[in-house]
């Protein structure tokens, strides 16, 4: 197994004219297949650095082919979707400013609470931008209701609509609630015993 590591250590790499061996220690070791004595002698590759350069960059530009695209840059108002934590579908929010990281933008969603989202993440829409009616920071105890149309949606507190709250059940009893529903053993169980 080591001789077998030692050759392939002394084979050059591919599009490359050194092998592993000459970049580490100038020149090629000795092993058992028979090579001329001057190959053995060490000597300085002073052009190995720029050679690897050359080799990454090629490679960074085969890879940028990749059907990579720029997203456009978004603007402050921008109407966008974006996917909140937990959450299973986009929500509806707008663009409130860039953010000093690459990429980054700062969004409101709906009840006024603020993310910061990379491009990636952010879906720009053709619909209406989100309004929020009060400026004043919602509290999460408060309830918020989201009146949304497709051609104004809205955002509204409870306390600004003035709704009543319902009535608490007081017919309600605390024994278990139980299904009235008729049971009846499946057609498969007619030969099993119960």
């Amino acid at each position: 197994m080591n001789e077998g590591l030692m050759e392939y250590r002394n084979t050059p790499i591919s599009n490359f004219p050194y092998s592993p061996n000459q970049m580490l220690f100038r020149g090629q070791i000795r092993t058992r297949v028979a090579v001329h004595r001057l190959v053995l002698v060490p000597q300085i590759y002073h052009d190995i650095p720029e050679l690897l350069e050359k080799r990454q960059a090629k490679y960074k530009e085969f890879y940028d082919r990749q059907g990579s695209k720029q997203l456009s840059q978004l603007k402050e108002g921008d109407s966008v979707r974006f996917k909140k934590p937990g959450d299973k579908h986009l929500s509806h929010a707008v663009v409130t400013g860039k953010h000093e990281t690459p990429r980054s933008y700062m969004i409101t969603d709906e009840t006024g609470r603020e993310y910061r989202r990379n491009r990636r993440h952010i879906h720009l829409t053709q619909e209406l931008p989100v309004t929020i009616l009060n400026d004043d920071l919602i509290d999460e105890s408060e309830s918020v209701t989201t009146h949304s149309s497709v051609n104004s949606p809205s955002v509204t507190r409870e306390s600004d609509a003035n709704l009543e709250p319902d009535p608490p059940d007081t017919n309600a009893s605390s024994a278990p609630r139980r299904s009235t529903r008729v049971r009846s053993v499946p057609v498969w169980h007619k030969d099993y015993v119960m």
